[in-house]
């Protein structure tokens, strides 16, 4: 138990994320079809007809130049050579107005289209409204009657007056369910076989560690980046039986300068996770807050399902240009159904690769016997304490007065403020007691709202999800000291 007190393919020579530009490469991995429209000059090996422009007229929708419809007079569209799609499950594309002014019509929206054979008639599947939508993450479940070995795809605007109602679309790509898992560990090797078009991101060392990771901001990352988001292939579990489903893990940490260092802007930064069923259907969501993950941690998921899914992590708030934060270590298959009790991360063989100082198949067995008791008078430096596994904007000193006795630690500079113990074996009726106070003498205010609160949380993963077990309000804390006993119940 850890307890914490906390104040509210394959070209890659930069380690740029390069997208598959065709969907070949890939096909035993069920990629039917991708482009990126990295290459414009192949346009015409995917595309049969293209009325638009490779362009920035609009800014981006993913990353770079997308296929733009922004100017001149007449049907805007474009039709894919023909496809073999029999074992077709889902076409995705990013797809909006881009940074051009928002627009409303019926008239002049996208239809996304197929047909059958020599491209006539075309059959509407999915109408799209591009001008609503800076950008737009848009997976459209094929039909039985589009699977077919001859079928073209068309996305088409009607007739438009020049320079109206403009739309632009990227990373294209029609994909199977096929049964695999995998695991990526970022190396200079990116393969995209297993993702659909990361955006923002850049595999490279980085984010407080040498080793390579997914690192989705901070220097010579893409500046033409609208979002940040990196999204799994369509997978399988080769289980029938829906309890044992899919197991998610990754390494994840939002704060990548630090939390003594972070920015209120950095502190904004969301994420969720997005997991998406065969077609588009959502079957969860998790967020995730800055401030929960200044330091690396270990996620994990289980997915109880025996349909195909999609996983999808996204920046969700917080501008791009002041945050930074990065993954590593993803794996998604039907391994590590423990989820390596958030001690370890789950490696490319779907077994625990513990971290240091924890052993055993599922990573649950200290190699040295955990402390069933602390105790911390603070009357030294936090610095290298065995008491502590993280904490961040803590002076220790009486710069507040005598809490207690002696020294106290204050929670005074930061923006993020935390303390958290080390991994701990505590019997049922175990008792957290400490003393707090919210001071108000010259030169160590304390807050002015009665809605704030310090939270008293408890994990039993490590720090990968955290538990309330009470709230400390200014109201009921301020000006005298107080002592706070908060016992351990069942189960924790």
């Amino acid at each position: 138990l850890v307890l914490a007190l906390g104040a509210s393919y394959f070209s890659l020579t930069t380690g740029q994320v390069v997208p598959n530009s065709n969907g070949n490469l890939c096909a035993s991995n069920g990629v039917l079809f991708a482009d990126d429209f990295s290459t414009p000059s192949t346009v015409s090996q995917r595309w049969s007809t293209f009325t638009g422009t490779f362009s920035t007229t609009c800014g981006s929708v993913a990353d770079g130049a997308p296929a733009t419809f922004a100017g001149g007079t007449g049907i805007r569209e474009m039709i894919t050579k023909s496809l073999d799609l029999t074992t077709a499950d889902t076409l995705s594309m990013q797809i909006g107005r881009g940074s051009c002014a928002s627009w409303s019509s019926s008239t002049y929206r996208v239809l996304v289209q197929y047909a059958v054979g020599d491209g006539t008639p075309f059959t509407t599947i999915y109408n799209f409204y591009p001008g609503s939508y800076s950008s737009y993450s848009l997976r459209v479940a094929l039909p039985g009657a589009a699977k077919k070995s001859n079928v073209k795809i068309r996305m088409y605007q009607a007739a438009v007056s020049a320079n109206r109602y403009p739309w632009a679309l990227d990373n294209v790509l029609i994909d199977s369910a096929t049964t695999w898992g995998f695991y990526d560990g970022f190396s200079s090797v990116f393969s995209n076989c297993n993702w659909f078009f990361p955006t923002g991101g850049v595999a490279r060392a980085g984010c407080g560690t040498a080793n390579s990771v997914l690192d989705m901001g901070g220097a010579s990352s893409s500046s033409s980046a609208l979002s940040r988001m990196i999204s799994t292939r369509l997978f399988k579990t080769s289980c029938s039986d829906p309890a044992c489903g899919t197991t998610l893990m990754f390494d994840l940490r939002m704060l990548c300068n630090g939390a003594a260092a972070a920015t209120a802007a950095e502190l904004t930064t969301k994420l969720t996770l997005t997991v998406i069923s065969s077609g588009s259907s959502t079957r969860m969501t998790q967020a995730f807050d800055a401030a929960d993950y200044a330091t690396w941690r270990h996620v994990g998921v289980k997915i109880s399902t025996t349909l195909a899914v999609r996983v999808q992590i996204a920046q969700t708030s917080g501008t791009l240009s002041a945050t930074h934060w990065a993954i590593d270590n993803f794996y998604q298959g039907s391994g590590c159904t423990t989820l390596c009790t958030g001690r370890g991360f789950c490696s490319a063989t779907g077994t625990c690769s513990c971290d240091a100082g924890f052993t055993g198949a599922d990573c649950s067995t200290s190699i040295t016997p955990l402390p069933s008791f602390l105790e911390e008078a603070f009357d030294g430096t936090l610095t290298g304490n065995p008491n502590f596994a993280a904490y961040s904007g803590i002076t220790v000193g009486t710069a507040c007065g005598s809490i207690a006795d002696g020294n106290a630690a204050i929670f005074n500079t930061g923006t993020v403020r935390t303390l958290e113990t080390r991994d701990m074996l505590l019997d049922v009726g175990s008792t957290l007691n400490f003393y707090i106070v919210y001071p108000t003498q010259t030169g160590c205010t304390g807050p002015t709202s009665a809605s704030y609160q310090v939270t008293v949380q408890y994990s039993l993963n490590a720090g990968g999800t955290w538990t309330q077990l009470s709230s400390l309000y200014y109201n009921s804390y301020r000006t005298t000291p107080r002592n706070v006993r908060i016992a351990v119940t069942a189960g924790k």
